[in-house]
């Protein structure tokens, strides 16, 4: 078998499988679909909120630079996450927990102080209509995504019944 054949079958069984092919991932592995939903619908809904809870209380901003500043404050985080998950975790003892912890800790309040920072300069708001609005823009996602349950579960009652109105029909 030359060099070239033996390449091509190694492509061919190996790589293509697990690059091409996601059904022949493991079956613990998750598509990249639940993952996608689980970053885009919370940062969505958050800068829905965040967007209408600044305009009752006249910010300057728009729903474009709240957006755009949201995913900048989550910098810090797209940066270092990787690191210290990937390296640090296969590299360092149980007894380094603590300097794994707090590189975790600093990140996330980094991020939250750009947060804090890009929402105030956007809105040109004080620090106290800051918190204000981070409060409520907070109890806000909360009430969408109760909302959000509760029509779910009418919707979900509703077809049932009219599944079994139309089964006994």
């Amino acid at each position: 078998m030359s060099a070239m054949a033996a390449l091509r079958a190694y492509l061919k069984r190996f790589a293509l499988a697990v690059l091409l092919l996601p059904a022949a991932a493991p079956a613990t592995a998750q598509s990249w679909p639940p993952k996608t939903v689980r970053i885009v619908i919370p940062f969505v809904t958050w800068c829905l909120a965040h967007y209408a809870i600044s305009m009752i209380f006249f910010g300057e901003g728009s729903f474009r630079d709240i957006c755009v500043s949201a995913g900048f404050s989550f910098g810090p985080y797209i940066v270092l996450a990787p690191l210290t998950t990937l390296v640090m975790t296969n590299t360092m003892t149980l007894q380094e927990r603590g300097l794994y912890m707090s590189l975790s800790w600093i990140t996330r309040a980094w991020v939250a102080y750009l947060f804090y920072t890009h929402m105030r300069v956007i809105h040109d708001f004080t620090t106290a209509r800051t918190l204000a609005t981070y409060a409520i823009g907070a109890a806000t996602v909360i009430v969408i995504w109760a909302l959000a349950a509760l029509v779910f579960a009418l919707s979900s009652n509703t077809w049932e019944f009219f599944y079994q109105v139309f089964y006994e029909v």
